[in-house]
């Protein structure tokens, strides 16, 4: 079994029987201000900390049978600052840093592997569970928007040995996003394409999505000649809009 975790949060010096590590940005944007100098000034300032937990374990019994669960947890909290400027006096001056927004996003999932192997063939299938939670809020002007979803699926992959030089394998795939929850808080402004844009991306992240696909892939070894393979897919997803209503605010 293994697992990995990131963290923003100090380690201790205690003993660790797994790895710990944590990831964190920062990034500063700035604008270049002509007043007879060359003088630039941050206008923004976006950080990032990710947290991630990995889990598995997997079982191999009467040596042609596999089978494993594997959890994942990941949280990505990204926040933005802004800073003014005074504008009355000869030189200028930070007058204020505060914090204008901030996103959240919690995925939880799990998923079950069984696998059989032959000589000649393998197949195996793969269900899947998940569930995601998304914020974002805007402090000027004040927005924000909320979803949550749970998803589910399967995966499969079947591979077929032909003979020592050829093989073929056919993997089909399903997966759907349903919203269980979505909150609309949003501000729209006086420029109608953006707007429009603002809705566009509500109605998406509000939409239950299904999605079905499947590729085919053969390949072969010839004699004198590198390996090759040649690989078809499809794929079709149907996204389901539900009414929408966001309330201006210029």
């Amino acid at each position: 079994m293994w697992l990995q975790r990131r963290s923003s949060a100090k380690q201790s010096t205690g003993k660790r029987l797994l790895p710990s590590c944590f990831s964190r940005s920062l990034k500063q944007y700035k604008s270049h201000r002509d007043n007879g100098s060359s003088t630039t000034f941050e206008i923004s300032e976006a950080e990032n900390k990710n947290l991630e937990l990995k889990g598995a374990k997997f079982f191999t019994f009467k040596e042609k049978h596999r089978i494993g669960v594997s959890a994942n947890y990941k949280a990505i909290v990204r926040t933005g600052s802004e800073f003014g400027y005074s504008v009355n006096t000869n030189a200028t001056e930070q007058i204020f840093k505060r914090k204008s927004y901030r996103s959240e996003n919690f995925i939880s999932s799990v998923k079950v592997l069984y696998q059989y192997n032959s000589d000649n063939f393998t197949v195996s299938a793969s269900p899947f569970l998940g569930y995601e939670e998304i914020k974002e809020r805007n402090l000027y002007p004040n927005s924000g928007q909320k979803f949550e979803y749970s998803y589910f699926g399967l995966t499969a992959d079947y591979r077929q040995s032909i003979n020592s030089n050829q093989a073929i394998s056919f993997q089909p795939y399903f997966s759907k996003r349903m919203v269980n929850k979505s909150i609309n808080a949003l501000s729209l402004m006086a420029n109608q394409e953006i707007n429009d844009w603002i809705l566009h991306d509500y109605e998406f992240q509000a939409s239950d999505i299904s999605t079905f696909g499947a590729s085919l892939r053969y390949d072969i070894k010839l004699e004198k000649l590198p390996a090759f393979f040649v690989s078809a897919e499809y794929q079709s997803q149907k996204i389901q809009k539900k009414t929408i209503i966001l309330s201006a605010q210029v």
